[in-house]
């Protein structure tokens, strides 16, 4: 295991793990932890021993978002241009979508601010029973940020999305299950057991399929019906010309689990 500022990493069984690791503080994040995690996570999906990208927390949250106490230190002092500043957090958003590998958030208890857009940047997400949301930047006087002003409305209608982001109230992990912004809820005990479970699981598909699946969902949201089956038989396409592919259609003859090689 290497740690790196206030993030912990690991890969086993092909699955990259990274843990926020600053319990004291319910592992708010300041300027400096956004950059080493964007960089561990841009690595990872570079690397082809990587088939699955993990994010969780240590001790009893997942992450309180920003810093609040760091951030009151230094209100004022960077000067504000005439272009709108880019928060570190709206980085995850669009570095997550463009790996080409599953990314799992597993929530193992509050998730806050920015913890939770944090949460939501991931592809799919499972939480402990403990686990809670909240999108509670208005309440600190500002809007939501880090896409989640994107991806919430998506997820769960419109009104619902306004009813969470405009009151800043937290919800439990059950609700989110039912939401839908949660997949899965299990006891906090068995959280990470189950997530790593999951993770393997996904780590041992196909990576070619896997990465053009996860670009189409995600393309498609955006296109009309024409235009996203012409991509998805694009796709298509690309996969049928893999060895891959042709493992996977050997294995199920043969009655036996698919040695892919992402190729």
């Amino acid at each position: 295991m290497a740690e790196d500022s206030y993030i912990l990493s690991e890969v086993v069984d092909r699955v990259a793990l990274f843990t926020l690791n600053r319990p004291e503080l319910m592992n708010a994040m300041g300027p400096d932890m956004h950059d080493t995690l964007n960089g561990l996570i841009r690595d990872a999906g570079a690397d082809p021993g990587v088939g699955v990208i993990m994010l969780t927390g240590a001790g009893r949250a997942f992450c309180a978002g920003r810093d609040m106490k760091a951030a009151a230190r230094t209100q004022g002092e960077a000067p504000r241009g005439p272009a709108p500043r880019r928060s570190g957090l709206a980085n995850y958003m669009e570095l997550i979508r463009r790996i080409p590998k599953p990314v799992i958030a597993a929530v193992n208890g509050p998730a806050v601010g920015g913890g939770m857009s944090l949460a939501l940047a991931c592809d799919m997400r499972i939480a402990s029973e403990r686990a809670m949301f909240s999108q509670a930047f208005i309440k600190r006087g500002v809007i939501p940020a880090g896409g989640a002003i994107y991806v919430l409305p998506r997820l769960i209608g419109t009104a619902k999305a306004c009813e969470l982001m405009l009151s800043g109230d937290p919800i439990g992990a059950k609700e989110a299950k039912r939401l839908g912004i949660v997949n899965r809820v299990v006891p906090h005990e068995e959280l990470m057991d189950a997530a790593m479970a999951w993770a393997r699981q996904l780590a041992a598909g196909a990576p070619v399929a896997l990465g053009l699946a996860k670009a189409s969902i995600y393309r498609t949201m955006e296109l009309d019906l024409k235009t996203s089956l012409e991509a998805e038989s694009f796709a298509q396409d690309v996969c049928g010309d893999t060895e891959d592919h042709a493992e996977g259609v050997a294995a199920f003859v043969e009655k036996r689990p698919p040695r892919f090689k992402g190729q």
